[in-house]
Formats: C-alpha cells, sequence, structure tokens
C-alpha cells in the first residue's frame, strides 16, 4: 500500500509540474493584430507605385478591428539613422485625443464625430460586438484615408528623399513595436508588411543588377549583417511583401527571382525569425484582407 501510495503522490506531482511549465491559452482570449508596416517614399518610386503602396494601406486599415495597431515607417535613405513614424494608429488604446489625425474631424458636426470616433469599443460593449464597432472604424477610415495620403506625400517632400532604398536596415529600429501576448486574456499576431519592390539600395550593397543579387553574394551580405548583429529577431512575425517589380536595371525574371529569394533566406528562421512569407506584385492588393485575417 505504501508503495502504492508514494507512486500516486509521484504522479500528482508530475502533473502539477507540467502545469506550472505549460502556458495554457485562454480560448476565449481576445485576439489583436499588431501591424509594422514600411513603405517605399523613395525618389526613384514611381507614382503609380506611390499610388498602389497608398490603396495597400487602405486596405489594411480597412481590415482591422478594434483591437488592432498599425504602426507606418517609410524605406528611404534614412530608414536607419533618421527613422520617422509616418503614422501610428492603435485602435485598442485610442481614444479622441491620441488620434493620428485629428484635423480630418475638425470640421464634422459633434454628433457624427461621436458615431466615429475613438474609443470603437463604447460603454457596455464588448470586443464581440464586431458589427457595430466594424461600421464605426470604417466611417473613422474613410475620413483618414485623405490625410494618409498627404502625408505620405509631405514624409517624401520634408526628407528631401534620395534614391536609394535601404530595407535591410529599415526594420532594425522596429523591434520595440513587437508585441507579445498575455497569456490569459489577450492573442496578440504580429505583421511585417512591406510595400516595396524590395530592390535594395543603400549605395553600397544593391541589388538593382541585371541579375538582381546571386546567391553566394546573398550569402556574403546575410553572414555579414549576422556577424555584425544587424539583422533583428522578428520573433516569429508573419512577413507579408507586395510591390514585387523591375527597377533600373533589375528588369529579367531572374533578377527578380533571385531577390525574391534573398528575402525569403532573411527572413527565414536562421536569421530574422520571420515566419509564413508572403511574396506578391501589386496585383495582390486585393489579398490583404485574406492575409490578415489568417492565424
Amino acid at each position: 500500500m505504501r508503495n502504492k501510495s508514494a507512486y500516486n503522490v509521484k504522479i500528482i506531482i508530475t502533473i502539477l509540474i507540467l502545469f506550472s511549465t505549460v502556458q495554457c491559452e485562454n480560448p476565449l482570449a481576445e485576439e489583436r493584430r499588431n501591424i509594422i508596416c514600411f513603405v517605399d517614399l523613395s525618389a526613384s518610386v514611381s507614382q503609380e507605385q506611390k499610388n498602389n503602396y497608398s490603396k495597400a494601406i487602405e486596405e489594411i486599415l480597412k481590415s482591422m478591428s478594434a483591437n488592432d495597431r498599425i504602426v507606418c515607417y517609410p524605406i528611404d535613405a534614412g530608414s536607419y539613422s533618421n527613422p520617422i513614424k509616418i503614422f501610428n494608429e492603435d485602435f485598442k488604446n485610442a481614444t479622441e485625443s491620441n488620434i493620428s489625425f485629428p484635423e480630418a474631424f475638425k470640421d464634422l458636426p459633434k454628433n457624427v464625430k461621436d458615431s466615429i470616433l475613438p474609443p470603437f469599443i463604447k460603454e457596455n460593449e464588448t470586443v464581440f460586438d464586431e458589427t457595430k464597432q466594424s461600421k464605426r472604424i470604417q466611417e473613422y477610415v474613410n475620413h483618414i484615408i485623405p490625410f494618409i495620403k498627404n502625408k505620405l506625400e509631405n514624409v517624401r517632400s520634408d526628407k528631401m528623399l534620395s534614391k536609394y532604398s535601404d530595407i535591410l536596415h529599415c526594420v532594425l529600429n522596429s523591434e520595440k513595436d513587437i508585441e507579445e501576448s498575455d497569456s490569459y486574456s489577450l492573442k496578440v499576431t504580429n505583421y511585417f508588411i512591406f510595400l516595396s519592390d524590395m530592390i535594395h539600395d543603400d549605395g553600397i550593397i544593391t541589388f538593382d543588377k541585371p541579375y538582381g543579387i546571386s546567391r553566394d553574394e546573398g550569402e556574403k551580405v546575410l553572414q555579414n549583417l549576422k556577424s555584425t548583429n544587424l539583422i533583428p529577431d522578428l520573433k516569429k512575425s508573419k512577413i507579408i511583401i507586395i510591390g514585387r517589380s523591375t527597377g533600373s536595371r533589375a528588369k529579367t525574371p531572374e533578377a527578380l527571382e533571385n531577390i525574391r529569394t534573398f528575402w525569403e533566406e532573411y527572413f527565414s528562421p536562421k536569421y530574422a525569425n520571420g515566419s509564413d512569407v508572403y511574396y506578391a506584385g501589386a496585383d495582390a492588393i486585393s489579398d490583404i484582407p485574406k492575409l490578415l485575417q489568417a492565424q
């Protein structure tokens, strides 16, 4: 009997240890999408590309729910040395006083403003009142989109952007934007979205060559970045790249495929530790809602 009791005690202790070491998720935890977006604003970006990137930002915003957040940075020659935020919209924690574009609402009647301004989850509502909140958010987004387009143009003008697109270093200052889940009440999915042709050019390293970047060159670049601690840890964030297109010299299918191969390796667990890399041209902008729904 004593041996049996001792055996049962061991089983109980083992179960307790397992429960103490395994982080259990609450199936009722609220979901939050934390979106870190980079838009190419270098001087070499065409008007067509700018229009596509603005449309993509619009699709992202319209796909967001009351718990979500988006922060947007430019890709240019100063991506690392002189980073700025184009805008930061945290729908979960938004109030009328901390929105990015208050000027969008200054001339609206008070009853209209009250109906669409944050907080998007009103008193006596929960996050599951999705229909009301979605309508509120859509109206809010419709009002700020023209101001975002103006801000994109102003950023280009204010920074006197060069032709360079420093994509390799643009994410280094944004590791702080990655959020972690609260194991009980909040489940966070982080997304890094790049609105760019992904033809990196910082004046020293350039992918805008007839063959893009070769496997050997790419491996040397990655190893050098890794050895100098210039590759961020994206902590399994989902990666969405939209805007794949030709450059002034990288025009062939081979060049575009070599560039794609480099970025897939860069975002792999071996280097930047991303996950689920989606890589496409501007014709995939309509896929954004679906991509942001995938969990």
